[in-house]
């Protein structure tokens, strides 16, 4: 292509004076500027409002952060024109929403000054009709809160008015470069969405003005770029962060649904029409979906039409609006950001709004000398569609125009509650419009949503006060099976509960003799009490009333309390009945609770409705029990489940000395005397020890905490434990004798310290155990595999080749007399099929043998409570302080484990 300046083209003269038409621009915003204003007026509340606002606070508190709402992804140059504003008006929407009608106000005189350089007069005032009078859903996020979107836009449009000057110049000056950098770094930073106007811009000046690039541009560019995303660039080298692996988002196999997504719903939002997602119905037999096709062929003509004309260089410009489509439509047909397509919120494509003026505006330029006409024609057509649209459009349960006496009125009540809550000393809140309320109490009360804060650190606070309020959040059922007595009174016009009382759980039942049936007969064997989460209870599908299970505990014994671990907090029951007994026959009732809202624990002083470390709690007066019987109530569209079941009994008091507030004080000096490197703790403690960390380890947090290089496992995960120096394992003192057994067992030193009511263990490095090679291993069953285990490197799994209750056994020798401590079990292929029931043989000569004690070790995981294994593709048993022996024998133990036993790696110490 050549590398020359671009004639310009030839523009058709107006067909009426400069007077109308200047008149006809006037108007055309004059139309932009009301509607904005009606839609400022009539925004509603929303929860963008409050996190965009209290993003602002922190500025006014000393706090900078660089990310809005602790992603990496979006900055916080939309928030800072607020600051001011905040800092003397105080909070209220109206300094929130004042923003975006600005914002797309902006873009759209910048996008007049580049469709003046691309269509004809009259092409013009089309592109500037759609834009001052949009479609619903661009009209939307004219009044909505969430400014780092239409900032973006704006930042966007900025980067291609450079891109169209610097296209234009015979020679780059130093500070057009620049600031072409500034608008790309900005905008980066700023909206990470912007980055496919970044690409097509630098593919458009790279094809077409490379000749002309100095090394002072680049400098310039490079300038401007770091100076507009410096808050990106330090958050890039101070940590380290995952874009490398955004890669892995792109895949063909997205193509065919996204495109179908594409085309029935996202062009129809973009382009004035609603769907069912935004209230509406595009069926193939409706005169909408014909209007929809007539205007999606008007766009793809002009945008065909934009190429034909950059490719003859006419101007060359013309190139870079399709080109801008291009990128964004690539990127979600072929990534998993396409995922938003099927939805009523189409982000990722509003930089469009940037090329469909151009389209339309160069189809009514082909009309010429009759372009009035068309320009009337086709600007009735797309007016007469966008605000067609504006009556249905619901992107949620509110309309686009509300009566400005709602936005008022929610602006006083908010404000009253939280000077109510202020009066009631609530200083930290759950509440589920928390994050409205959080910016209207400008920090105090510091309110967060009970189980999905959009502010993580503010979160981590709430969660580590010792008495936090739960505002108008209906937790009644679940406070009913919890059995704790607390407050509950109006507080700020809505239902509040505070102050539980402390459970009766001095001592952790010991579990080595229970046994479980469920409610159907299955037998369940110690699945309840064997450490193990892989094992337990589990509804084959959604869960109804009366599935459940009965635990007998083998003797009679006073309990106060209990808790069940299911495998994530989607397996929670939505009700239960847990009733006691001491025949088996006759039980008497311990706790109910219909419609149950969890999980719902204690973690340290208070309750937590929390995700991570689910589990369902239940306490009541100590009584003596044998059976426990545990059934469901209700229905549920998802299985329910008791991976392990805890039970507690009364135990001694705790000292003066070691009350939650005492605790707090010794956990941050313990961890800002030891500065662990990872923390496994539950809710309260973990924000504890995030908040008292300056420079914070990783923590087993309800809440991940973004700007931090190592993630959290998903929800659904317990946290593995890494046994070596720098892991800190935080529990309460009843769990604390159960947790220095499992470290012991599996052979791990460490160090214990106090901390009131928690225990701190300080794991050291593993010893250096060496790996014994076995000199033969065989089995009367797969022989020929068995052998192979002796061979490290070997893939072919040895397997029972049937149901473990069927039996089966590895015979080991040594081939001399060798010290075994630990035995791994590893099956990375077959992670179910690992043994439930192992023994363990010893003998001299291979034919004598004696039992040994063995004991599943590991791997371990932070349940949050205590550390308990999990089965799976790995699997260590102990050999407690170990047994020589030249011959040893692994056999399976009578159980009802339908699954077989498979072995692929076996590794002796």
């Amino acid at each position: 292509m050549n590398q020359d300046s671009a004639p310009a083209p030839e523009r058709p003269a107006l067909a009426t004076g400069p007077k109308y038409y200047l008149a006809v621009v006037g108007m055309i915003y004059a139309a932009a500027v009301g509607l904005r204003v009606a839609r400022f007026l009539s925004a509603r509340l929303s929860a963008e409002n409050g996190l965009v606002g209290s993003t602002a606070e922190q500025f006014l508190r000393g706090d900078f952060p660089l990310f809005l709402m602790g992603k990496d992804f979006m900055g916080v140059y939309d928030v800072l024109p607020m600051v001011p504003l905040l800092h003397f008006l105080g909070p209220s929407s109206y300094i929130l929403n004042l923003w975006s009608p600005l914002y797309t106000l902006g873009a759209m005189i910048v996008v007049h000054r580049l469709l003046q350089r691309v269509v004809g007069p009259w092409g013009v005032l089309t592109g500037l009709a759609f834009l001052a009078i949009p479609p619903a859903f661009w009209l939307h996020y004219c009044g909505y809160a969430q400014t780092h979107y239409t900032l973006g836009v704006l930042l966007s449009a900025l980067l291609m008015l450079q891109t169209a000057r610097l296209s234009e110049a015979e020679h780059w000056g130093a500070g057009q470069t620049f600031l072409w950098g500034l608008a790309a770094g900005a905008g980066l930073y700023g909206n990470a969405q912007t980055v496919g106007v970044f690409l097509a811009c630098a593919a458009f000046l790279l094809a077409t003005s490379w000749r002309r690039v100095r090394p002072l541009n680049l400098v310039a560019f490079c300038g401007g770029g770091l100076l507009g995303g410096l808050p990106l660039l330090y958050y890039l080298l101070t940590a380290q962060t995952a874009y490398a692996d955004k890669i892995n988002v792109f895949s063909w196999g997205y193509v065919a649904k996204h495109f179908h997504e594409l085309w029935t719903n996202a062009l129809p939002i973009i382009l004035g029409f609603n769907t069912p997602p935004t209230g509406g119905s595009l069926s193939p037999a409706s005169p909408w979906f014909g209007l929809y096709l007539l205007l999606l062929a008007v766009v793809c003509a002009g945008l065909g039409g934009l190429i034909q004309r950059g490719l003859r260089g006419r101007p060359r410009l013309a190139l870079l609006f399709p080109l801008v489509a291009a990128v964004y439509v690539v990127i979600l047909l072929t990534s998993h950001y396409g995922l938003f397509l099927h939805g009523s919120q189409q982000a990722y494509l509003m930089s469009l709004y940037l090329v469909l003026p151009a389209a339309l505006g160069l189809v009514v330029t082909w009309f010429e000398p009759r372009a009035k006409i068309a320009a009337g024609l086709l600007t009735a057509l797309t007016i007469g569609i966008n605000v067609g649209g504006y009556a249905a459009f619901r992107p949620n349960v509110y309309p686009l125009f509300l009566s400005p006496a709602i936005q008022a009125r929610q602006n006083r009540d908010y404000l009253e509650a939280a000077e109510l809550l202020r009066r009631a000393g609530a200083h930290h809140v759950y509440a589920e419009n928390s994050w409205l309320l959080g910016f209207y109490g400008n920090g105090d009360p510091l309110a967060v949503h009970p189980w999905q804060p959009r502010k993580n650190e503010d979160a981590h606070r709430v969660d580590a006060s010792l008495d936090p309020l739960f505002y108008g959040v209906d937790i009644a059922s679940s406070t009913t099976l919890l059995g704790l007595k607390h407050k509950i009174a109006t507080v700020g016009g809505r239902l509040s509960r505070w102050g539980f009382a402390q459970p009766d759980k001095g001592l952790l039942l010991e579990r080595h003799a229970w046994r479980a049936r469920s409610l159907n007969g299955q037998d369940l064997g110690d699945a309840l009490g064997d450490g193990d989460l892989a094992s337990g209870f589990q509804t084959a599908g959604p869960a109804g009333p009366g599935q459940g299970f009965v635990l007998d505990l083998g003797a009679a014994q006073t309990v106060s309390g209990l808790a069940l671990i299911p495998q994530g907090y989607v397996e929670t029951p939505k009700g239960l009945t847990i009733e006691g007994s001491l025949d088996g026959h006759v039980f008497f009732p311990l706790a109910q609770s219909h419609g149950y809202v969890g999980p719902f624990y204690m973690s340290g002083p208070h309750p937590v409705l929390k995700l991570r470390h689910p589990r369902v709690e239940s306490y009541w007066r100590p009584c003596l029990v044998r059976q426990i019987r545990i059934s469901h109530l209700g229905r549920s569209n998802r299985p329910w489940s008791a991976r392990e079941v805890l039970l507690w009994g009364p135990g001694p008091a705790a000292g003066p000395d070691a009350d939650w507030s005492s605790s707090a004080v010794a956990l941050r000096r313990l961890v800002g005397r030891l500065k662990p490197a990872r923390v496994y703790a539950d809710t309260w403690a973990a924000a504890v020890a995030r908040t008292s960390a300056d420079a914070p380890p990783w923590i087993s947090l309800a809440h991940g905490f973004h700007n931090e290089s190592r993630p959290d496992p998903p929800l659904a995960q317990w946290p593995e434990l890494i046994a070596g120096r720098g892991s800190l394992v935080v529990v309460d003192r009843p769990e604390a004798a159960a947790t220095r057994r499992a470290l012991e067992l599996l052979g791990l030193p460490f160090t214990e310290a106090s901390a009131g009511r928690l225990r701190a263990f300080a794991l050291g490095n593993p010893p250096a155990r060496p790996v014994i090679e076995p000199r033969a291993i065989s089995s009367r069953l797969s022989p020929a595999a068995a052998a192979q285990l002796a061979h490290p490197g070997g893939r072919t799994p040895w397997s029972t080749n049937g149901p473990q209750s069927a039996g089966g056994a590895l015979d080991i020798d040594l081939g001399r007399p060798r010290l075994v401590r630990l035995v791994e079990l590893r099956t990375p292929d077959f992670a179910q099929d690992y043994p439930r029931a192992l023994t363990a043989w010893v003998s001299d000569d291979g034919r004598a043998w004696r039992p040994t004690p063995l004991a599943p070790a590991g791997p371990l995981f932070f349940s949050g409570q205590m550390l308990l294994r999990r089965g799976g593709a790995v699997n260590i048993f102990s050999l407690g302080p170990g047994v020589t022996t030249r011959h040893l024998r692994l056999a399976l133990a009578p159980n009802h484990c339908p699954w077989w036993w498979s072995v692929q790696e076996l590794v002796l110490r």
